[in-house]
């Protein structure tokens, strides 16, 4: 198909016709060059690929690269500030004209970000909704392939475009409940998208009303207890917490859980052939009985936390030995091509 443009409408024509939620979209900058000696206005192609080539997160936008080259020039690809007036005109034009949701979104999140462009930016908060709808739809057909992590990443952009700008956030408000309750639960991404969306609402809680946050520590407990990796059940304990005081209400003994899931880790470590992180988890749950004031368990783990410390200090480990040489005369052969100052640079 790529070999068949020849000029700027075909290329028009081929990003009508790539689906929005294909990654399609971010490839197409790194295989169209060929067309910048074919068109008679190159620099408009390579607007088109540098709007492309932006990344947009947490409702910023963000180059694809910044670094600093030998000569400690920082790089930025692409370039905002390449853009000039005429650019822009271009970009708002083409947010009118396509029908492409995600190229709505992302023209749309670089005139808001450079120009702030308020009409643009309702197309874009609209879009990113659609997109998050989209993206849904395709990780409930296909839960294995993390369109989850998409739909998340388009409705965080969109949470984080309407809050400040009040525009359809009472929309948004109520997606995020709707997503949080009812999101497909066989996604590869259910845990995720829970954590991620709760955070939102606990973060901005000063725009959310008490009622949004009924029945979130249930939510929160439930998935704690499914205990799907460290960071995910710790992270659901801590929001449970933070909602119960929120609301003013204890409903779980959050700290108690947390402490006694790291007793749990604790003690699989010890049985595990590698229990370097026993006394790891020990304190940690330590920390927690010296915060609840539960002497009972904190002279217990003490003593076990001074029990797995010194058997960590009196483990040996063995390895065989491994010969060296070779790889020192090949670097020390290198190294003597460098003259002192050029090793000193280093």
């Amino acid at each position: 198909m790529l070999d068949d443009l020849k000029n700027i409408d075909d290329f028009y024509s081929l990003l009508e016709k790539i689906e929005p939620t294909s990654d399609d979209l971010g490839k197409i900058p790194y295989r169209v060059d060929y067309l910048l000696n074919l068109i008679d206005n190159p620099d408009i192609l390579k607007a088109e690929t540098d709007c492309l080539k932006f990344k947009t997160e947490d409702g910023k936008l963000l180059p694809l690269h910044n670094y600093h080259d030998d000569k400690g020039n920082e790089v930025i690809i692409p370039n905002i500030r390449d853009f000039n007036d005429e650019i822009f005109n271009y970009i708002k034009d083409r947010q009118e004209k396509t029908n492409n949701i995600a190229l709505k979104a992302k023209y749309g999140h670089i005139l808001w970000h450079s120009k702030k462009d308020f009409e643009a930016l309702k197309i874009t908060i609209d879009s990113y909704l659609a997109l998050t709808d989209l993206f849904a739809e395709k990780d409930k057909n296909e839960p294995d392939e993390h369109y989850g992590l998409s739909a998340i990443e388009s409705f965080i952009n969109a949470f984080s475009l309407s809050l400040p700008t009040k525009y359809n956030f009472e929309v948004v408000k109520n997606k995020t409940i709707e997503l949080i309750y009812n999101y497909f639960p066989q996604s590869s991404s259910f845990h995720l998208l829970r954590v991620k969306l709760v955070e939102l609402m606990v973060e901005n809680k000063k725009h959310f009303e008490q009622k949004d946050f009924k029945g979130l520590q249930k939510i929160c407990w439930e998935m704690a207890l499914t205990y799907n990796g460290i960071n995910f059940t710790t992270d659901f304990f801590n929001l449970g917490h933070k909602i119960d005081l929120i609301t003013g209400k204890q409903t779980y003994e959050w700290d108690k859980a947390k402490a006694e899931y790291f007793e749990k880790l604790m003690k699989e470590a010890e049985a595990s052939d590698n229990n370097l992180n026993a006394p790891t988890f020990c304190k940690e749950a330590l920390d927690i009985y010296i915060k609840m004031n539960n002497k009972e368990k904190i002279a217990e783990l003490e003593e076990k936390y001074t029990f797995l410390a010194q058997s960590q200090r009196l483990s040996t480990f063995e390895t065989k030995p491994v010969d060296i040489t070779e790889s020192v005369n090949h670097y020390r052969s290198i190294a003597n091509d460098f003259s002192y100052e050029q090793i000193i640079k280093f």
